[in-house]
């Protein structure tokens, strides 16, 4: 019988992490290709890239042209933090099926790998965006809540064709699928809020429950 490879394992491994990643699975990915992604290789770009900034333009009044020369501006990312799990295997072990394999070694290493990853990404998302609803140590229990959230979002011009997700935790999720069951909903959005607790769709958002949503603790 064949030994798994590496390859093997890392193929499953990634199913599984994307399975389990909640933030992760949804942040943008369009600069991907920079850091190596696509092809498996080291990144391309190093640890750093650089990524354009949308470019500033001036609307004139009237019909005389005031022209103004572009400037894109460039902010830089970089890898500053790096999680991995490391596992050792014996041979036999590596002569199991891949179902055998990935139920005892590959799906634990993945959760956990999931969870850190997608903790990092909220409490830096968290940070760095700088509005606020609702009243800090209150669950909302309202949609109102949500849709003055939206609102801040348009207003801040987020592009409307993106799909906009509210990360909830479970007690705002609790509230929140009791405070819409007798609403007008289609039939299956009410099923999957009646049957597993999940709002899915509402208010233009995509509702995703989360153990790491940061929590705000008021200050001066």
């Amino acid at each position: 019988m064949a030994l798994l490879t590496s390859s093997i394992i890392a193929k499953e491994f990634m199913k599984e992490f994307k399975g389990y990643s909640k933030y992760a699975k949804v942040v943008d990915k369009q600069y991907a290709d920079k850091f190596g992604e696509q092809s498996g290789d080291v990144s391309k770009g190093g640890t750093t890239i650089e990524v354009k900034t949308p470019q500033e333009v001036a609307v004139r009044t009237g019909r005389t042209a005031s022209f103004v020369t572009p400037d894109e501006g460039k902010r830089s990312f970089s890898v500053d933090t790096m999680y991995g799990v490391d596992l050792k295997f014996t041979d036999v072990e590596l002569q199991l099926s891949i179902d055998d394999f990935s139920g005892r070694f590959i799906k634990p290493a993945a959760a956990k790998l999931a969870a850190k990853v997608d903790q990092k990404i909220a409490d830096a998302a968290y940070k760095a965006f700088p509005k606020a609803v609702g009243t800090a140590g209150t669950t909302p229990s309202s949609l109102k809540t949500f849709n003055l959230a939206r609102g801040k979002l348009v207003n801040a011009l987020v592009p409307e064709s993106d799909p906009l997700y509210a990360f909830v935790n479970t007690d705002a999720s609790a509230e929140m699928v009791e405070a819409l069951k007798g609403l007008l909903s289609p039939n299956k959005q009410i099923a999957d809020q009646y049957l597993n607790g999940y709002m899915g769709r509402a208010a233009g958002l995509e509702w995703i429950e989360s153990t790491h949503v940061p929590v705000h603790t008021v200050g001066p």
